[in-house]
Parts: C-alpha cells; structure tokens; sequence
C-alpha cells in the first residue's frame, strides 16, 4: 500500500456492501472537508493517519480511520499547517511528518506513535522542494 496519501479531503461517508450492493452510510463524526492534508498508512495499527490541511486556515488536528470509523487522536503537536508529507517508517513503527506550511514555512520533522506527536528536528530541507516532491509524486500516480 502506498505510504503517502495528499489530495483533496471530503469523506463524509463509507461505502458498505449488502447482499452483493454497495450502498452508501452517511458518517456521524469525522473530519472537516480539507484541502492539503497529508495522511499515511500504519501497517502495524491498522490504521490511516491524517494530519492538518486546510479549510481557509491552517489545521492542526490528527485524525485516524480504521476501516470503520473516523477518532480525532489530538489536537496538540506540530503547528497547523498544509502541504506537508508523511510517510510510515515500518522500521520504527512511527508515523513521520515533514514540513508544510502555515501561519510560516516549516522545515520541522514530526513522529507519531499512534498516542503522541513528538518533534524529532527543527529545521530540514527547505518547503518548496518538498512541494515538488509532493506534485511529483500525484502527477506519478495520478491521485
């Protein structure tokens, strides 16, 4: 499975299958639509974490779905932001984050244990390269 998810936000349903239909169940709780966000997959959780974006201002909430329904896991750690990365380091089992922008350009490198953010490096590789990368890597996979 691909390990970085970025792309516009609107999931307000789940697609269910009955008696060989799919239909659609409308979600009670979850995130706001967004835009810039990043999300990467947890193999060892089982579980999809998504960080930040947009909704006209920077957000800094950390959701995860776990094939069934949405949790809001924190609303502390990195600062707001949109257009950062993530990836999951299986080596580790953590969750990385990396740069983005916000209320500034962010060059901060982030982990998530699946309970807690934890900064790991203030400074890194200037944001643009990283939005590059970012363009990249949709234009590749066409997501």
């Amino acid at each position: 499975m691909n390990n970085i998810l970025h792309h516009r936000f609107a999931l307000h349903c789940v697609s269910i299958l009955c008696a060989g239909t799919t239909a659609l169940r409308a979600q009670t709780f979850g995130p706001a639509p967004r835009d810039y966000h990043a999300m990467a997959y947890d193999s060892v959780r089982g579980v999809t974490v998504l960080f930040g974006g947009t909704q006209g201002a920077p957000l800094g909430d950390t959701w995860e779905w776990d094939g069934t329904a949405w949790a809001l896991r924190a609303t502390t750690g990195p600062s707001p932001r949109y257009e950062h990365a993530m990836a999951y380091d299986s080596a580790r089992a953590r969750v990385v984050l990396f740069g983005g922008f916000g209320n500034s350009r962010y060059g901060d490198t982030w982990e998530w244990d699946g309970a807690n953010w934890v900064l790991r490096a203030t400074i890194g590789p200037a944001p643009h390269s990283q939005r590059r990368c970012n363009s990249a890597h949709r234009q590749h996979h066409r997501v």
